[in-house]
């Protein structure tokens, strides 16, 4: 289906005809809230499975399609929970299939379960527990244990630990983004978790950029530029570009790259590290480096983008009208949800890393207000 421009009723009824295509529901699914609103969509959406007669054609293959639609769009805007009354109805129609007298309905329910049910509850909760919490510590406790020694500055701290660190508070802030934060470049709104995202690659950059800066004397610093950017090739094999960024961005700031004497004194190997992760980076060409590294990523593989280049593309996009001559523009929907799409299929993606508990790292990182309690 080659749609351009379209009446919101005319684009939602091509949602419910049989000859649909995955890629018009969810173009459709992810970018609706442009001009429709959700929650009446949903309702319509029950009130033609209760009323199937409505719609020309079999009634099985209407409640079929009823129950496909559902079924994408909760797959993706799953963990996007901020409007309660739709995901409550949802929950609603889901448990009505289970308890239904009709054999072919609660066979509907097995199907659906997987993805609706137990992804808004016991997925939606892994989701966010990708913090590591370190137990408290009692000083006051007699005992023969060796007492942990708190890092004095990021010359004691391991590059991977901190990068692992830095990785988990990056996936748990993006993951609580819900993709109509992204609409109408919603990273300028403070109440927004994207806002909240940004913001915090602001902090780390600043907080790497004190790091090494407070240090005493040349050489130090020397070597907390050669950490941090062992700390970036460290993200770099956890692909996470978001906080690759959040260090070169550091690296490059005038407070930092002021100090010739220090980086004269890098080893060749730093160096080279740093210069391969600045071209791999590089905003050349619409960062066509990272591009391509990124679209070789495979899916279900856990990567955290660089928010960098999301904003540019949503930039774009949004100077192009919603709407022409009271018609919705199908190209730019078409286009933001590609952009959304990145999005989603990342975001259903788990990291499962560990650290040690008595690792001390995130002690440290706390005090430094860098990894904070949730």
């Amino acid at each position: 289906m080659h749609l351009r421009l379209g009446h919101r009723e005319q684009i939602f009824s091509y949602l419910l005809t049989t000859n649909y295509s995955d890629k018009f529901t969810t173009i459709f699914l992810l970018t609706h809230e442009y001009y429709l609103n959700s929650l009446t969509i949903l309702r319509e959406l029950l009130n033609i499975f209760d009323n199937p007669e409505v719609l020309p054609g079999s009634i099985s293959i209407t409640k079929e399609r009823i129950l496909d639609i559902l079924k994408l769009w909760i797959t993706l805007r799953y963990n996007d929970t901020s409007n309660e009354i739709w995901s409550t109805a949802i929950k609603a129609f889901i448990n009505s299939l289970k308890n239904s007298s009709e054999k072919k309905e609660r066979i509907w329910y097995r199907k659906v379960s997987d993805i609706t049910n137990e992804r808004y509850d016991s997925k939606l909760k892994r989701s966010y527990s990708t913090t590591v919490s370190v137990p408290a510590l009692d000083f006051k406790k007699e005992t023969h244990e060796e007492l942990v020694t708190i890092p004095q500055n990021i010359l004691d701290l391991d590059p991977y630990i901190v990068a692992v660190h830095m990785t988990m508070k990056d996936d748990s802030l993006f993951k609580k983004i819900e993709i109509k934060e992204y609409f109408d470049r919603g990273w300028n709104d403070p109440d927004t978790n994207l806002y909240k995202f940004i913001e915090h690659f602001n902090e780390v950059s600043f907080w790497i950029q004190t790091e090494i800066v407070k240090l005493p004397n040349v050489k130090d610093r020397s070597l907390a530029i050669g950490i941090f950017i062992d700390i970036a090739m460290e993200l770099k094999q956890l692909r996470n570009y978001h906080g690759i960024m959040e260090v070169l961005s550091a690296l490059s700031s005038l407070a930092v790259g002021r100090l010739k004497n220090s980086w004269k004194f890098l080893p060749s190997k730093s160096t080279a590290n740093h210069r391969a992760l600045e071209k791999l980076m590089n905003s050349r060409h619409s960062y066509s480096l990272y591009r391509q590294e990124i679209a070789s990523i495979r899916s279900n593989t856990p990567a955290l983008l660089f928010h960098g280049t999301i904003m540019q593309d949503l930039n774009l996009i949004e100077e192009q009208e919603t709407f022409t001559n009271g018609m919705v523009n199908w190209h730019k929907m078409d286009s933001l949800s590609k952009v959304f799409l990145q999005i989603v299929n990342r975001r259903k993606v788990q990291y499962y890393l560990t650290i040690d508990p008595k690792d001390n790292t995130l002690i440290y990182l706390k005090k430094a207000q860098v990894i904070t309690s949730d």
